[in-house]
């Protein structure tokens, strides 16, 4: 199978590396892959710069508009004569064209200029594409010719924009996502004509004997991601493409009728299969969300601490305006929280403001509330860094005099993690949060329910009864 590859900045074995507008015409191959982005780039290293983009000068100019012209014939003929066209959107597709008009300015010291007009490398399609910045790496496959492909290669493509008009049907889009990011269409002429993210293609290393290489052995099977689209296009175009008449469905053998029972079990296994690892993904979804105590703030660290204190089976009460960031209850006991995410240690303002929630608790009716701080101190640094006090000794006295029970995020995540893996002990640990008067001991790291590993920081989930 013949195939060129115009500025695509990875190697296909068997195949001719040609730029844009090199006079190669695309007529001599079966199959053509056009990376925009290493158009873009391409141009952007010959060109000197207006407007944050690369320019041409009138030498250019002609050679690239010639080259617009050629490629959109070619594109569409290789099409029609039943070939692959495999196009990677770029995040940049526009440098500027001179217009051949002058400007000469105003004024006495006035310079001639000339102008320059953005011209988009999508001319050079015969078709209508049109894309929505935005790059990214959470694809998926959508049921069709490309998932066979996509089980092979998933986790190893980059999208580079969202797909708004684009020919075919989505093959690719954003995971959890209804954004498209690679389409597909074959034509009745048996064209191929596939948009598609990047693929992955490790240009560093991963070679056999290597042993110097910090490659991994997943990557450097996937260094050939490229390679896999190649194959897949070959058996693409191996199809049989003559449409058979439609009297040949009544007629079948015993061995399609067995093979076509056994699609239709896999199916329904696959159907099955696909949504127990959506719910997998939506519980993932919900643990990585534990994670905020540890380095949010404002609204988002208020939400994660009140899931946390209804985990512990503190009742949520309704909050009012100009009262406490939380309000919760556990039996006859009341407690008004005040949340801060800091990137220091908390300070003698945050626990006054705790004392003014405390007093309007009171003003309006309420029994007089316990008073929580909750903190999320040196909330930048990680945790293994946080080696300075949350609650400084300037504060404390404060705080006691009061009556105020100080607790960092990372104690109330510890608590929660706790309780989940056994609630039994939600009750102990809520009176703990009641009774404290002053800085909450223990529940320090490190910890069995927080796993340090040499790259991160996971928190691992605790065990469930799944009956």
């Amino acid at each position: 199978m013949r195939t060129m590859l115009i500025d695509c900045n990875y190697p296909i074995e068997d195949s001719l590396e040609v730029s844009f507008a090199s006079t190669v015409s695309c007529y001599d191959f079966d199959v053509v892959l056009w990376d925009i982005e290493g158009t873009f780039e391409h141009y952007n290293d010959i060109c000197r710069k207006e407007q944050g983009l690369p320019t041409l000068n009138d030498g250019q100019s002609r050679q690239f508009l010639e080259a617009i012209q050629r490629r959109r014939d070619e594109f569409a003929e290789i099409l029609r004569l039943g070939r692959a066209l495999v196009i990677f959107p770029g995040r940049k597709h526009e440098i500027l064209n001179p217009t051949g008009e002058r400007d000469s300015g105003t004024g006495r010291n006035r310079v001639e200029t000339r102008k320059v007009a953005p011209i988009s490398f999508h001319r050079a399609l015969p078709f209508e594409l049109e894309i929505s910045p935005g790059a990214g790496v959470e694809v998926e496959a959508l049921p069709g010719p490309l998932q066979a492909l996509w089980r092979e290669t998933q986790g190893y493509w980059v999208y580079r924009g969202v797909l708004k008009k684009y020919p075919g049907s989505p093959a690719f889009k954003i995971a959890q996502t209804d954004n498209t990011v690679g389409s597909y269409v074959r034509y009745k002429d048996g064209g191929i004509l596939a948009i598609l993210p990047e693929p992955y293609w490790d240009p560093t290393g991963g070679e056999e004997g290597d042993e110097e290489s910090d490659v991994s052995a997943t990557e450097q099977e996937h260094s050939s991601t490229p390679e896999r689209l190649h194959a897949w296009l070959r058996s693409q175009m191996q199809q049989e493409t003559e449409d058979a008449p439609v009297w040949v469905a009544d007629f079948s053998f015993p061995e399609m009728r067995a093979l076509d029972d056994q699609l239709s079990t896999l199916q329904d296994e696959l159907k099955e299969l696909l949504e127990k690892i959506d719910k997998i993904k939506a519980s993932q979804a919900g643990e990585g969300k534990w994670k905020r105590l540890l380095y949010s703030q404002g609204g988002v660290l208020e939400s994660e601490v009140e899931r946390a204190l209804e985990t512990l089976g503190f009742e949520i009460l309704p909050t009012v305006q100009g009262r406490a960031d939380i309000r919760v209850k556990s039996g006859d006991s009341q407690a008004v929280v005040e949340v801060k995410g800091i990137s220091k240690s908390a300070a003698e303002k945050h626990a006054a403001q705790l004392e003014k929630w405390v007093s309007e608790e009171i003003i309006a009716g309420e029994s007089t509330p316990r008073a929580i701080l909750v903190v999320n101190a040196w909330r930048e640094k990680s945790l293994t860094e946080r080696t300075q006090p949350a609650f400084p000794a300037q504060m404390l006295a404060y705080s006691k005099s009061k009556g105020h029970c100080l607790v960092t995020s990372t104690q109330l995540l510890l608590m929660a993690r706790t309780a989940m893996t056994d609630p039994t002990k939600a009750e102990a640990i809520r009176k703990e949060l009641l009774s404290t008067v002053g800085t909450v001991p223990g529940w320090d790291l490190p910890s069995p329910l927080i796993i340090e590993t040499e790259d991160a920081v996971t928190i691992e989930a605790p065990e469930t009864d799944q009956t």
